[in-house]
């Protein structure tokens, strides 16, 4: 059984295929409060009444601001940040601007799983190997 963990995780992208497989792999994985966000421009928004534990932003959205901005706002209020791309020369200028890991969505479903691993690291969730049972 997986336990539940209510730390709220904002998903930030336009594809509707990225936002099932990262909102359903950490739904899976016990994450029961994910948002999914289609556009920078919302979550920055939203960011000026809401702060969630983390945010996983895609580097481009189909909005006005990017990942990088999100980046920027999530640093502005010291919420970790994740960013995805399809582009790995991204990684750097993402960390440069406070992402605390990046994941090229090039590498295909093992890009869900790292960050799945990522997540539960930074927010002090262990998975015993046999039972993926969270503890």
């Amino acid at each position: 059984m997986v336990e539940v963990k209510r730390d709220e995780i904002w998903v930030v992208d336009d594809s509707v295929s990225v936002q099932m497989q990262v909102g359903n792999a950490l739904k899976k994985s016990g994450y029961s409060n994910v948002h999914i966000i289609t556009t920078a421009d919302e979550a920055i928004k939203r960011l000026e009444t809401a702060t969630p534990k983390l945010i996983v932003t895609d580097s481009n959205t189909a909005s006005k601001m990017d990942g990088a901005d999100v980046l920027k706002a999530a640093a502005g209020k010291k919420i970790p940040a994740i960013m995805i791309s399809g582009e790995k020369t991204l990684e750097e200028p993402a960390k440069g601007l406070g992402a605390v890991e990046f994941f090229c969505k090039m590498d295909g479903p093992k890009y869900v799983t790292g960050l799945v691993e990522k997540v539960d690291t930074l927010f002090g969730h262990t998975q015993q190997a046999s039972t993926g049972r969270v503890m």
